[in-house]
């Protein structure tokens, strides 16, 4: 985050506009700032992050005693900065706490253990049993892959479903019918006294994708993932989309064809993949793929679309792109890859969208 904010509420960088908030707030926004610069830059002196925040050095040192106070950083030595004085210097806290997470695909439980700067610390993968409902399932594994860590130290337990979720409902998961409605991290909270946080699986998938396909050239990404089911999320300006309802990127849904929404919660997108995956017809996929991506590029017009997919090849992005063409100029239409679906890549993704719950300020309000 670059807002940084003083005891009054002042921003304090340049070119920027002003924003207030409580004292409290003021302190968890700049506790954040302080705590990235440290994190981007180990072995920083207080000055150094100063310099680098725009912070005042005052509001930096009573920020670094309170993050040294709460073991979040730690100082690893003396440094000789400006002109010879010797300055503290300071490192995160990695072993403060631990991220558990929990990415659910099929009747499997992928999960990983990390520090709070997403070092693994151990992972695992728990079949689903049968004579177990699936809130019972989760709770197993979680007490399971728990037991080798302190759970006094566990920072934040992340969870990606593969439904849409919003108020930390889970909404839209045919494959958990069970979960519809249910209240997943109150589920959770009850047995475990940190923060817990829900998402839908395709976003974090997402996320586990944006550090190997996006650079600085490439800002706005669609990813479509095509298995019994679509599902796709959305980046812009290289951020993770979230709408009011979740909803953004529920590609299932979109109205193709003469299907309408099953009363099995089947969209009508989802139909057509499922009558294209029962005659194994493969052509009927990427034709099906290609209109859904027209739609796409008129609506957002992103720099690349992934699709992460076994039932197609890596050659079928052209064939794809030839369907696309038949629809809009071939000048709108953007770098299309086609990945393979890899668990422990979008487990990646729930790690990294916890680590950010960690780090992220209160919202600013502006003024």
């Amino acid at each position: 985050m670059d807002i940084g904010l003083n005891e009054t509420g002042n921003e304090v960088h340049k070119n920027m506009d002003t924003y207030i908030g409580k004292p409290q707030t003021i302190k968890k926004v700049n506790e954040n700032i302080v705590f990235n610069a440290i994190a981007s830059s180990p072995g920083v002196s207080q000055v150094q992050i100063a310099d680098s925040t725009g912070l005042s050095l005052q509001t930096v040192n009573k920020v670094v005693r309170s993050l040294e106070a709460k073991g979040s950083v730690i100082c690893t030595g003396i440094s000789t900065y400006t002109g010879g004085r010797r300055a503290r210097v300071y490192e995160i806290n990695e072993n403060k706490g631990y991220i558990v997470c929990v990415y659910i695909q099929g009747n499997q439980f992928h999960c990983k253990i990390t520090n709070i700067m997403e070092k693994e610390i151990a992972s695992q993968i728990y079949h689903r049993k049968q004579d177990m409902n699936w809130s019972d399932n989760l709770l197993y594994v979680l007490d399971s892959v728990t037991k080798m860590i302190d759970m006094e130290r566990i920072e934040i337990i992340g969870i990606a479903v593969p439904g849409t979720v919003t108020n930390n409902r889970v909404n839209n998961i045919p494959a958990i019918p069970e979960w519809e409605g249910i209240d997943l991290k109150k589920l959770i909270s009850e047995h475990y006294p940190c923060r817990v946080w829900i998402e839908n699986d395709i976003k974090s998938a997402t996320m586990g994708a944006c550090s190997e396909f996006l650079h600085e050239n490439n800002q706005n990404m669609a990813y479509i993932s095509i298995l019994d089911h679509i599902g796709s999320a959305i980046i812009i300006n290289r951020k993770l989309y979230n709408s009011c309802n979740s909803f953004a990127g529920e590609l299932a849904y979109m109205a193709i064809g003469e299907y309408e929404r099953k009363s099995n919660q089947c969209g009508c997108a989802d139909s057509i993949l499922e009558k294209a995956l029962l005659m194994e017809d493969k052509e009927s996929i990427i034709a099906l793929v290609a209109r859904i991506l027209v739609n796409i590029c008129c609506v957002m017009d992103p720099d690349l679309i992934v699709i992460a997919t076994p039932h197609l090849s890596k050659n079928d992005s052209s064939k794809i792109k030839s369907g696309i063409s038949k629809y809009i100029h071939s000048d709108y239409i953007p770098s299309i890859i086609i990945d393979d679906v890899v668990a422990e890549k979008n487990l990646d993704g729930i790690v990294s969208l916890c680590r950010n719950k960690i780090e992220a300020a209160m919202q600013i309000i502006k003024a």
